[in-house]
């Protein structure tokens, strides 16, 4: 009976101190885990610092359509520069793509009836948030309006007719307000002019015949549009956006 106990005893005490070690290993590493966890949060947190999840802008759009960066015909303006704050799901137009029946009303006579129908849809759906609205009395003059965004909607979009033209028109592309992380503060933009590839015609009237096929929307060129570059190698932005924090 002694030898049996003997032998048995030791084993005992083997597991059971095994046992022990084995918990202060794991305990041990569950510290040095949670350690390497909280330092990753506190590096995410510095890299990705948290942002409010709205904002308030206002938007400043100056005309800059002027000699000698353009040619000024007679009867020159803009039509009104209809907007829209939205989400990554929409658009208004893009460039390289076709453009929307609501693109092509604005760009073809200022008619905003069928993109307000788009932008409504848009915001029934919820992609984007809400319309807006800017009128410049002149091609030189600055209007201004205040909007509200959000983290999913934090993009903004604008269009506005040359008039007179043949499909031409202005506009910024789901331009977003959050940068690197960051509501922008302060931020000035050129507003370049676009072929809307609707209608024939390099000339400063309307009643042109319609491009067949549709071609897609692509920059205002001096080979596209030389009765509005003046002689020169590019065509100069046709106005200014500013978009200011509140």
């Amino acid at each position: 009976m002694g030898p049996f106990c003997i032998r048995i005893k030791p084993r005992y005490f083997y597991m059971r101190n095994l046992s022990f070690a084995l918990l202060l290993l794991f305990a041990s590493i569950g510290m040095v885990s949670c350690k390497k966890d909280a330092a990753q949060e506190l590096v995410n947190e510095t890299n990705n610092p948290q942002i409010d999840s709205s904002a308030s802008y206002k938007i400043i759009i100056t005309g800059t359509w002027k000699m000698p960066q353009h040619v000024v015909p007679s009867s020159d303006h803009f039509s009104d520069f209809v907007g829209l704050v939205h989400s990554d799901a929409c658009v208004l137009y893009k460039l390289g793509t076709l453009a929307s029946k609501g693109a092509e009303d604005i760009a073809e006579r200022g008619n905003a009836f069928e993109i307000n129908k788009e932008m409504d849809a848009y915001i029934n759906a919820n992609k984007a948030l809400s319309k807006f609205l800017v009128t410049l009395t002149s091609i030189t003059a600055k209007d201004s309006i205040i909007i509200n965004a959000t983290i999913k909607n934090s993009r903004i979009s604008f269009e506005s007719m040359i008039a007179p033209s043949p499909d031409w028109f202005v506009g910024i592309d789901s331009y977003n307000l959050i940068q690197s992380g960051k509501w922008i503060t302060d931020i000035t933009l050129p507003i370049y002019g676009y072929d809307a590839g609707t209608e024939e015609g390099d000339v400063f009237g309307y009643a042109n015949p319609a491009t067949v096929p549709q071609h897609p929307i692509s920059l205002m060129t001096p080979a596209n549009a030389s009765v509005i570059a003046n002689g020169n190698a590019t065509i100069a932005p046709f106005a200014t956006v500013r978009f200011i924090k509140m």
